[in-house]
């Protein structure tokens, strides 16, 4: 159920060495958790994070500081014809277990308060590192406290380059 997009794995693949050397976080959006969750299917949860976190992060030798699991969105304009034409099994269960669609055609599963807490966490990590190990060596042109902005916020703009490119129904 879902996959990873080609550009994503082939993103990983090119850079396996350099992301294996690297601290990193990685987090997967998916309309099945929140649904699994409101139904108390923790061993379907359990699969989704295994199959598409930690499975994921060993194929690849990461060794991520922080692995996330959120809702996602369906938006049934995105989605092949196939998949369309089965979606409607599917609504019928997340109206059951008490989502609706927010607008024509899209369910909209994410919690955005436990997105920022995982956000917020993460971000505690990296300062935390940045502060035990000092700005990072190609910083010279700016002051410790800009380079470790600027070491987050790359942090950020990687991790959302390879999330932006998993794709799950």
């Amino acid at each position: 159920m879902g996959k990873w997009t080609k550009e994503c794995d082939e993103l990983l693949k090119n850079f396996q060495k350099e992301l294996g050397q690297k601290k990193s976080a990685i987090f997967v959006s998916s309309a099945m958790k929140s649904l699994f969750e409101r139904q108390g299917k923790t061993e379907d949860l359990e699969i989704i994070q295994k199959n598409h976190l930690e499975d994921r992060a060993a194929k690849y030798q990461l060794h991520p500081i922080a692995k996330g699991l959120f809702g996602g969105v369906w938006d049934k304009d995105k989605m092949g014809f196939i998949f369309r034409r089965t979606l409607s099994s599917f609504v019928k269960q997340f109206e059951k277990a008490g989502f609706k669609e927010t607008s024509p055609g899209i369910i909209d599963t994410r919690n955005i308060e436990e997105i920022r807490r995982w956000t917020k966490d993460l971000a505690k990590k990296v300062w935390n590192n940045i502060q035990k190990k000092g700005p990072a060596k190609d910083s010279a042109p700016y002051d410790a406290e800009e380079s470790w902005v600027l070491y987050i916020l790359r942090l950020f703009q990687a991790s959302f380059l390879i999330i932006r490119s998993i794709k799950f129904f």
